[in-house]
């Protein structure tokens, strides 16, 4: 009962960060100061975590005009940052004092024993001399190129975390600026059609009605994307694992989209085997992955085209294929088909209300399931998808 309640609240945490960053892109200030006190008070933070929270707050009080309480959070974030940077200041120092002291007590450890044999064996005087003198020149190399190979990997080290700080940020602003994106062109819209419902001014009233619910529809899809990606990152999402059919599992979901590939005059065949295929795993997430699969190529394949979706069994276990026709993509944009937000270009890319979530999210589920997915050129000429066991 404590995990379940400690993931709800790392997930509500993840939600409030996200919300709060979107509000700051979107310069919704007063709803971004309401999540960043919630983020400030609601639990126990570390010194970095909450110099960072700080530093955005002082950022929403400036947009808002609180010039004094900017001012104090900006104090408050100096006071963390100094506190962080001592903190780990005296651990580095510390950590080299008790590796002087060893290195200290072990080198005289040595010389005390070599001290001894000295006095036990005085006829080899001269030897000896020359053996420790060897010995202790022999002792501060090691010490020099130990050093120097720890201050290398210490280097290395720095600079890795420099680079996957510097990734991550990117990686986070682009995905921020992307759902900002995302989120504003299905709010402007609706903006633009309740301004013209309320000035009387829309010329069909029905139709403008069947848009609103369309765009909110669109961004009820994008918010439950989001949240379910969000879910898979802090590794709180849920699966009920059970036996299933997945023969027929497949056969269901191709039956169920035949009508919308054939309402686009698009051709959607499959090829099951004649045995069952009985596999352990989430039916509803499952169902999700080929979902997914099969929207992208409903969304992407031009009318008159073809689909084809095919279940076989190996030596191995099993392998299911999504193909599809016209139009294609390149290497390039075959290797970043997963990533979250990516659409191909004009050629492969329509605005069919689509999140850009939907492969990386099929990603993450079969990933979880245990399943291997992989993106090919398909041989009818578009985009093939393979999962297996």
């Amino acid at each position: 009962m404590l995990a379940v309640e400690s993931g709800a609240k790392r997930t509500e945490h993840l939600v409030l960060m996200t919300l709060s960053d979107i509000e700051i892109e979107s310069s919704l200030f007063p709803q971004a100061l309401t999540h960043l006190n919630s983020l400030l008070t609601g639990k126990v933070l570390g010194k970095e975590e909450r110099s960072k929270l700080l530093k955005k707050r002082a950022y929403v009080y400036k947009n808002l005009g609180q010039l004094e309480n900017a001012i104090k959070d900006l104090e408050d974030y100096n006071v963390e940052i100094q506190a962080l940077y001592k903190e780990m200041t005296e651990k580095q120092l510390e950590r080299y004092k008790y590796n002087s002291e060893f290195a200290r007590q072990s080198i005289a450890l040595e010389l005390s024993e070599k001290e001894q044999g000295l006095k036990n064996v005085m006829l080899e005087n001269v030897k000896l001399e020359r053996t420790l003198l060897a010995l202790f020149f022999s002792v501060m190399l090691a010490f020099g190129l130990i050093f120097l190979w720890r201050m290398q990997q210490k280097q290395r080290l720095v600079e890795l975390k420099a680079k996957l700080v510097a990734d991550s940020l990117g990686e986070k602003k682009r995905l921020f600026a992307d759902v900002s994106h995302e989120l504003r062109t299905p709010l402007t819209a609706s903006k633009l059609i309740v301004e013209a419902l309320m000035h009387n001014i829309e010329p069909d009233v029905p139709s403008a009605y069947e848009r609103l619910d369309s765009k909110l529809e669109q961004l009820d899809s994008l918010i439950k994307d989001i949240y379910l990606s969000a879910q898979f990152d802090a590794g709180v999402a849920k699966f009920e694992i059970t036996m299933v059919n997945l023969t027929a599992l497949v056969e269901e979901i191709v039956i169920d989209f035949k009508p919308l590939f054939a309402a686009k005059k698009i051709e959607l065949e499959h090829a099951m085997p004649e045995e069952h295929i009985m596999v352990e795993c989430d039916p509803k997430r499952a169902k999700q992955v080929f979902g997914n699969i099969l929207k992208n190529s409903l969304a992407y394949t031009e009318p008159n085209g073809k689909a084809f979706v095919q279940l076989v069994k190996r030596d191995w276990g099993w392998l299911l294929s999504f193909e599809d026709s016209y139009p294609g993509v390149t290497d390039e944009q075959l290797s970043l088909v997963f990533e979250r937000m990516y659409r191909c270009d004009a050629s492969r890319g329509r605005d069919e209300g689509g999140s850009g979530l939907g492969l990386s999210i099929s990603q993450q589920i079969a990933e979880t399931l245990g399943w291997h997915i992989s993106a090919h050129h398909s041989k009818l000429g578009g985009l093939r998808i393979d999962i297996r066991s």
